[in-house]
């Protein structure tokens, strides 16, 4: 990832987050056009990491419902 489009803040089970999105910039035959990464403020570690459509596909379940109220 080297420029983050958007980023979001979040509480995901008392745990603060950062979720960062920018443009893939790896070609790959499935490659997705947005890369996903969640740092976890808490611990000081990226949690995880993945390429999606679009930003809503993220939060599409496991997340609280409430994601945007917390950016």
């Amino acid at each position: 990832m080297r420029r983050a489009e958007r980023t979001y803040t979040y509480l995901f089970e008392g745990q603060a987050y950062v979720g960062l999105v920018a443009r893939t910039t790896m070609e790959a035959l499935r490659a997705e056009p947005l890369t996903w990464v969640a740092y976890s403020a808490s611990y000081g570690v990226i949690r995880t990491g993945y390429q999606v459509r679009t930003v809503e596909e993220v939060f599409r379940s496991g997340f609280p419902p409430n994601w945007l109220l917390q950016r």
